[in-house]
This record gives structure tokens, sequence and C-alpha cells, in this order.
């Protein structure tokens, strides 16, 4: 498992980031009765790992911060880490997501992962019909040309998040990953 505050996913071999997870109806601490306690170190207090083994996708950790203590979620005892801060891993959870989801999933060009697509060198969409992978497509190429402009324009000119996602919308369709709620989210920010 990788060393990130993201959730991220084992496929063909490697780890990657899942970008939008958090936009998707995947598990939470809350679905097995634990709540998470945030901090600024942890973005939600936990992360998630995933697997894809014999193209079905399977929640298989969970790693989260808690101050009120750990309890059993299915029967599994968390592994408590040992960094000084109330945090534990749930290991060999290995529950299948059975939904119709789109991941978008990336390898970062630093080892710190960013919210932004377009600091990935390899992107990825994985779609997955009842939890069983049906199609891959590849936006690494597109990924690489959004880093060049955006490397640019964020160093010599002010670019609004608004600005970047209508800008990463015209070459990778991230409304289909569940991006225009970020979208509007932002928007709404905006107004307000």
């Amino acid at each position: 498992m990788g060393n990130f505050a993201y959730d991220t996913l084992e496929f063909q071999d490697d780890t990657y980031v899942i970008k939008n997870s958090r936009l998707l109806e995947l598990p939470k601490p809350e679905d097995f009765g634990v709540v998470p306690h945030c901090s600024p170190a942890l973005w939600g207090g936990y992360f998630n790992h995933y697997v894809i083994q014999n193209n079905k996708l399977y929640f298989k950790a969970l790693t989260l911060e808690s101050r009120d203590g750990f309890r059993h979620i299915l029967g599994i005892t968390p592994v408590p880490h040992k960094l000084g801060i109330p945090q534990a891993t749930y290991h060999n959870l290995n529950i299948v997501i059975e939904q119709d989801i789109k991941l978008l999933v990336g390898r970062p060009y630093r080892g710190l992962a960013t919210i932004a697509p377009y600091d990935y060198r390899i992107l990825k969409g994985l779609h997955f019909q009842q939890g069983r992978l049906v199609e891959e497509i590849d936006y690494s190429k597109e990924a690489k040309q959004l880093h060049r402009n955006f490397w640019w324009r964020k160093r010599f000119f002010k670019l609004s998040r608004i600005d970047e996602y209508r800008i990463m919308s015209k070459l990778i369709p991230i409304n289909d990953y569940g991006y225009e709620r970020v979208l509007s989210y932002l928007i709404d920010q905006q107004t307000n």
C-alpha cells in the first residue's frame, strides 16, 4: 500500500491514487459505526485502499484517525500505527464493491498527490459495472498536455480553479467522474 493520504487502488502491479473516490458512494467509516477524527494531516480523517482482482473491485483496507478509540469492523481487529497519533488500519476487509462506478486513477509527477488531474503523469479512467471492470481508458497523453499548459499559465497568470476545471474538461471528460459537483461547488463559493 502506498503512503498516501488519499484513497488508493492496486491495479496491474502498481498503486494509483483514486482522484474521485470522495465524489462517489464508496464505503466510509460511518458505514461501519466508526466516526473518524479529521486532522490537517489526514483529509476527512480516513482513507481507503482498494484492489482489482480477477477484474472485480474490492475494498481491502481502511486507515483512520480516531480520538474515541477503535472497535472491531466485521470481526477485524484494527492494527494501531506507531506514529504517536491515534491512527489504525483495518486490513483484509475484502468487501466486493458491486456498483456501477467510474474511477479516475493516477500516478503523480511528484511523490505528493494533489487534487488536480493534470498533476498526474499517468491518468486512467476505470469503468465498472456491478463491480466488474469493463473498460479502461488511458488519459495520460491528455494529462501530460494539460500539465504543460497549466505549468506555464499558473506561473505567469492567475488561473482560478473554475478556469482550470473548464479547461480540463475540454480534453478529459472529468464530469463523467463526478467533477461537475466540484465545479458547481466552486461556482457557488465564488458567487457567495
